[in-house]
């Protein structure tokens, strides 16, 4: 006798965590929120309403033609946590005012994935990196730094509101960190002032 076995595996995703498919607000919400770590598939546009702070290490693939939009919401990415943006879809920071992303961890972009910061209000930041705090003696300021790598990814920086910075730091840059490798840089600013 001959017992013949056939496994036919396919997995998409992280380590530890699946893969979901988003395509509402609501949805990439608690996706991103999750703790445990996934592959979260945007399959049509979704512009957030409401501020997301991501629950672990997530890998945000966005579609062909497809745009996830801040719309004046903050996306944070915590100390300890990655976002991995993949994808020919478009990640678009848009802000009035304030900040977009927040990051006190590690924003990456995959070959392939585009970062979009289209700032359009006076003294807003589309992506900080970093964040300084004072100690409970209120004396010294302690700094947790941010990192934006791109690792053949595309970065567009087209602010319109005057004094905005498209990617910024805190008031302690010597530890935040943008590490470009490959994919492309553009800067389209067309506000007075802008960075």
């Amino acid at each position: 006798r001959l017992l013949l076995v056939i496994v036919n595996f396919w997995y998409l995703g992280t380590a530890g965590g699946g893969s979901t498919a988003v395509s509402t607000a609501a949805d990439l919400k608690t996706a991103l929120e999750a703790t445990t770590p996934a592959t979260i598939n945007v399959t049509a546009d979704i512009a957030m309403d409401a501020r997301i702070e991501i629950g672990a290490d997530h890998t945000l693939n966005i579609a062909d033609g497809v745009t996830v939009s801040t719309e004046n919401q903050r996306l944070t990415i915590p100390e300890g946590k990655t976002l991995t943006v993949s994808g020919p879809g478009t990640l678009r920071v848009n802000k009035s005012s304030g900040t977009g992303v927040a990051v006190t961890g590690t924003l990456k972009l995959a070959a392939g994935s585009t970062l979009a910061v289209e700032n359009s209000g006076d003294d807003s930041v589309g992506v900080e990196l970093g964040n300084s705090v004072f100690a409970p003696d209120n004396t010294t300021l302690l700094h947790t730094p941010g990192v934006l790598e791109s690792n053949g990814g595309s970065i567009l920086l087209a602010n319109s509101g005057a004094y905005s910075f498209a990617i910024g730091g805190s008031s302690d840059e010597r530890n935040d960190r943008i590490s470009l490798n490959g994919g492309s840089l553009t800067v389209q600013n067309t506000g007075n002032n802008s960075n």
